[in-house]
């Protein structure tokens, strides 16, 4: 899955790559995960391991010149702060599995959706 994240309203992609002959299976599961993700809090591991994630990738992310720069240049976009970078693990870690469940009820809808299918599939 990939989040594009804006100032403004943006968009949740899902990506599943499956034997043609499992494209409506293949869908109907992700909409599934979709609900269940709306309607069951995520578990402890789960949380634990997004956090672990989010927060360890960032020095990976802050190797390179580029790297620096678009987190400066995000940094000042969405005016975060100039110690944005060390107050973020602490933001990170005070998430909590309510704060995913309000989002994904808020945020996502498996009823409403646009879906787009590449390669060999005939419905």
């Amino acid at each position: 899955t990939s989040l594009a994240a804006g100032i403004g309203p943006g968009s949740w992609h899902i990506y599943a790559g499956v034997n043609p002959s499992n494209v409506e299976k293949a869908i109907d599961l992700i909409l599934a995960e979709v609900r269940r993700f709306r309607e069951e809090p995520v578990s402890d591991a789960e949380l634990a391991d997004a956090k672990s994630y989010l927060t360890g990738i960032l020095p990976l992310q802050m190797e390179t010149n580029e790297g620096v720069a678009g987190a400066l240049l995000q940094m000042h976009l969405y005016q975060l702060g100039d110690d944005f970078i060390v107050r973020y693990p602490d933001i990170i870690h005070t998430i909590s599995k309510a704060d995913i469940q309000a989002a994904a009820q808020k945020y996502l809808n498996h009823e409403l959706y646009v879906l787009s299918i590449g390669g060999p599939y005939q419905a």
